[in-house]
């Protein structure tokens, strides 16, 4: 009898640990997920302040 329940409960810890594990998967491929588009923003926000700076420099050439 003992033997049955070890091995339910060795069933349900193995259950849970594969869980907990899944998850900790999921959670680091969400944070890569988000890491990954960074770059990509940072670019974007740079090519537009550099395209500001023309715009503001040629506006200061013409007007002056």
């Amino acid at each position: 009898m003992k033997d049955k329940e070890k091995n339910v409960l060795d069933q349900e810890i193995k259950r849970m640990v594969y869980k907990e594990r899944n998850e900790k998967v999921e959670d680091q491929d969400k944070e890569e997920d988000k890491l990954s588009k960074l770059p990509t923003i940072l670019g974007i926000l740079m090519g537009l302040s550099i395209i500001l700076g023309l715009v503001l420099s040629l506006l200061a050439v013409f007007n002056g």
